[in-house]
């Protein structure tokens, strides 16, 4: 059964860790977000322990450095924006996970079991993380009117057409497959990937 974090909103640890894979960071950002502690605040210490498990509480120390002035302000707003990560919705977030791990030679990073998973590149970087939702539906390819539509898709960048092949041969291998329609001619190839995500394999 799940818990429940916050009584007076009715907000579950699922509903903060749904929070947390879109991109909420802190406590603040859950309270918004969800609604949680808005009321009676006596849900913060255990949000704030699901933030400390997936090292995400990074609102502690902006507490500290709120009341630091104007000059701080205007620095923390200058600073720029980075994609932290591109979320994938599917049935089962660890298989997709581990699909995405072997092709890429990524390794996996935060891990909530029955919500969503994230895998991290060795050199750093955009995360690609996966949401798990029983209902989801994977877009249909090639588009079709009235069927779901492809909204976003991996460009995956090889060096050449041998590397072309082996990276072919081992996505099939790992579960995904090979549509019959293909518009690259030789320069790219279109893949699905096991939960139904179109991809692409690119030569750069």
């Amino acid at each position: 059964m799940d818990k429940m974090i916050c009584p007076c909103k009715k907000v579950t640890r699922s509903d903060v860790l749904r929070a947390m894979a879109e991109g909420a960071r802190t406590f603040k950002d859950i309270k918004k977000v969800t609604g949680a502690g808005s009321k009676c605040g006596k849900c913060e210490d255990d949000i704030r322990k699901l933030l400390k498990k997936h090292g995400k509480d990074q609102d502690k120390q902006k507490d500290k450095n709120k009341d630091k002035g104007k000059a701080n302000k205007l620095e923390h707003h200058e600073q720029p924006i980075v994609v932290d990560a591109l979320v994938l919705e599917c049935r089962d977030a660890a298989a997709l996970a581990d699909f995405y791990a072997t092709l890429l030679g990524w390794q996996r990073g935060h891990d909530a079991p029955g919500e969503w998973m994230d895998i991290v590149s060795p050199t750093g970087g955009t995360r690609l993380l996966f949401h798990q939702n029983a209902d989801h539906l994977p877009p249909v390819w090639p588009p079709e009117p009235g069927a779901p539509q492809l909204q976003a898709y991996l460009d995956l960048a090889v060096k050449d057409k041998a590397a072309m092949r082996q990276a072919v041969e081992l996505a099939l291998s790992l579960g995904a497959r090979l549509p019959e329609a293909q518009f690259g001619e030789d320069k790219w190839t279109t893949l699905i990937d096991p939960a139904g995500h179109p991809f692409c394999l690119v030569i750069g």
